[in-house]
């Protein structure tokens, strides 16, 4: 029995490795963050911090989850799908 929670403890231990570098592979992304039913903020990841050992991006200075994120792309391709004026 013990056996068996030392996996599932080490599979959650992997998976939080894996979230942590998706956050950190998107710094400098512009994304799009659901916040709520209403919200949706848009912005770049400036930053990771580590929350309760969640992993959180920064963006405008507040922090959002990784399940949040609705889309992502290069600030680069962000700026130039942006409408000309």
């Amino acid at each position: 029995m013990s056996h068996s929670f030392n996996l599932k403890a080490g599979a959650r231990g992997n998976c939080r490795v894996v979230r942590k570098h998706i956050a950190r592979s998107l710094i400098g992304q512009t994304v799009d963050l659901l916040v709520d039913a209403h919200t949706i903020v848009h912005g770049v990841v400036t930053g990771v911090m580590t929350e309760a050992g969640t992993s959180k991006l920064v963006v405008g200075g507040s922090r959002y989850d990784l399940n949040q994120i609705l889309t992502a792309m290069p600030a680069t391709l962000a700026q130039q799908l942006q409408p000309q004026h």
